[in-house]
């Protein structure tokens, strides 16, 4: 496992990594609560079929001993609240379950990816009817055995929930020995159970001679322009852990000293940033506007600036920002990064605690600024209002863009 969170998943033709369009969200925000959420179109396979079909073209038909995924790039992290990050990624370490309602009062139907033997997937689904609400979840009474829950309306598109596997190794493990077994090799060892890494010899013996098929991932300005693009939080979180083996560390949490440094070699006062991990996701980590303005305006002249400026959400074009303000004067002339962290409380209440569009505008007399708006700890009724907040948020970028 090298840190590809695609592994061929969303590789196109072009040399680009596919992303989501708002009013279509990521798959990973598939268990937020709000709607549209799509999976990726391409194979959640496709990286590992492609290192199969090399093992089979190197002359090699049968396997008699074991298979073993190396998950030592860095030591797996659970700490992020975003969840469990490691080295190997299959399928972005998600099963994904999409229902489809069926007749009032039947059963819905369930297809799932990838279909390996890691998992199955039990459908106890109902189909209500359209005036009723769609609540659905998925959860894992015993290993290896999933079972998708509740209800969904009837006529309504099908909707997407994936649950993140907790042995990421493992299940690579199994799903590589099934890619083996399809491109003709047999494998005599059991494909499923945990990956046997006792069995892997020192880290750095591997001889390039020996290798019999290999995946190349896409240039890293492709993982950074679908983190950026769609908010994908586990990805974020992923960069800090290659921050640290960049450092010489296998602790993804040496990866924020990684992050603090890229900031303050800009002038910025680190008293000013704390990060605490790599997505923005835990509460309590914290910035100022300016510090933020700082740096986006002064990391666009790096060499890494462009990668940064175009990987940034287009305001009514492109990301998160796709459906917003899209036949405005603005559209097109602003890449904003959004940014929002709610929390729920006992008593059924929402809390924003922050809502953020942070980025450039080049505006209708040409001048290019930087721009960041921020609103904090705002009641609200639903998550859907985060929405509408954005919405309020353009629009203050699209005066910025008419009066400056």
């Amino acid at each position: 496992g090298s840190g590809d969170l695609s592994l061929g998943l969303r590789d196109q033709p072009n040399g680009t990594m596919y992303y989501e369009n708002l009013p279509h969200l990521d798959e990973s925000y598939a268990n937020i609560g709000l709607p549209g959420a799509v999976e990726p179109p391409g194979t959640p396979l496709a990286g590992l079929d492609q290192i199969a079909a090399g093992v089979r073209a190197s002359g090699i038909t049968q396997v008699n001993g074991n298979v073993v995924v190396d998950d030592r790039l860095f030591t797996p992290y659970n700490g992020f609240p975003d969840g469990l990050i490691t080295p190997i990624w299959v399928n972005e370490n998600l099963i994904d379950a999409e229902v489809t309602p069926g007749a009032v009062g039947q059963a819905a139907s369930v297809s799932w990816r990838p279909m390996t033997a890691a998992y199955t997937v039990a459908d106890q689904v109902m189909t209500v009817s359209a005036k009723e609400s769609t609540s659905l979840q998925i959860n894992e009474p015993t290993p290896g055995n999933l079972v998708v829950t509740g209800q969904i309306a009837a006529g309504t598109a099908p909707t997407l929930v994936v649950h993140q596997v907790d042995d990421p190794a493992s299940f690579a493990r199994t799903a590589f020995i099934q890619a083996l077994q399809q491109a003709g090799v047999i494998v005599t060892a059991p494909s499923t159970g945990p990956d046997p890494e006792a069995l892997l010899p020192p880290k750095a013996s591997y001889q390039a001679s020996d290798m019999v098929g290999k995946y190349v991932s896409l240039p890293l300005s492709q993982f950074i322009n679908l983190i950026l693009k769609v908010s994908y939080n586990r990805g974020g979180d992923l960069m800090t852990c290659l921050a640290a083996v960049k450092l010489g560390s296998t602790n993804c949490q040496q990866g924020l000293t990684a992050e603090l440094a890229t900031i303050t070699k800009f002038g910025i006062p680190s008293e000013s940033v704390f990060p605490l991990d790599g997505a923005g996701s835990n509460d309590q980590g914290r910035t100022t506007a300016a510090a933020l303005a700082t740096f986006l305006r002064r990391a666009k002249t790096t060499s890494y600036g462009r990668v940064l400026y175009d990987a940034v959400p287009v305001l009514g074009r492109s990301g998160t920002l796709a459906n917003v303000l899209t036949t405005s004067p603005v559209a097109g002339h602003a890449q904003l990064k959004t940014g929002n962290r709610g929390v729920g409380s006992p008593t059924n209440q929402l809390m924003l605690l922050g809502n953020s569009l942070a980025g450039y505008v080049e505006t209708k007399s040409g001048r290019h600024v930087t721009v960041v708006v921020v609103v904090g700890n705002v009641p609200i009724k639903s998550s859907e209002t985060v929405l509408s907040v954005t919405d309020q948020q353009a629009e203050m970028v699209a005066a910025i863009y008419s009066h400056l």
